[in-house]
């Protein structure tokens, strides 16, 4: 079970376009502190076979593509607290650099829904990750 505090989506459709909205998307998130992208069994099929990505490669494409300019990301008032600490030497690099708003450990792919069911990417912003056994409502 995960925690959130933002979404975004739905992005209807396959294919890298609707990704990299996404990506794009997130980060304008106020408090970047993760990001989940849950996508439909159809579409994580299409990605695998036209794609050629596997969960980890998206989770790699998300993270390159989810880019701002860090004079913009300076803006955000959790950037000291929440970007800058995860990626050492942010501070160091002038406002104009372009770099990823997310660690890449921070960003999770599940896939989730029914087969056959619409093509659909959507994305939460986690403010804790809580992970309970369903065992015991089996």
């Amino acid at each position: 079970m995960v925690l959130w505090n933002a979404q975004v989506g739905n992005y209807w459709g396959t294919g890298l376009k609707q990704a990299k909205e996404l990506a794009q998307t997130m980060t304008h998130f106020e408090f970047p502190s993760g990001m989940i992208a849950l996508i439909s069994p159809d579409n994580a099929v299409y990605l695998a076979e036209k794609e050629g990505m596997s969960k980890d490669k998206f989770a790699d494409f998300l993270y390159k593509n989810a880019t701002a300019r860090l004079g913009d990301l300076r803006k955000n008032r959790n950037f000291w607290n929440l970007v800058e600490p995860a990626h050492p030497g942010y501070a160091a690099l002038p406002d104009d650099a372009v770099v990823s708003v997310y660690p890449r450990q921070w960003i999770r792919v599940i896939v989730v829904g029914a087969q056959g069911q619409v093509q659909h990417i959507h994305g939460w912003n986690p403010v804790a990750e809580i992970q309970l056994s369903i065992n015991k409502w089996r």
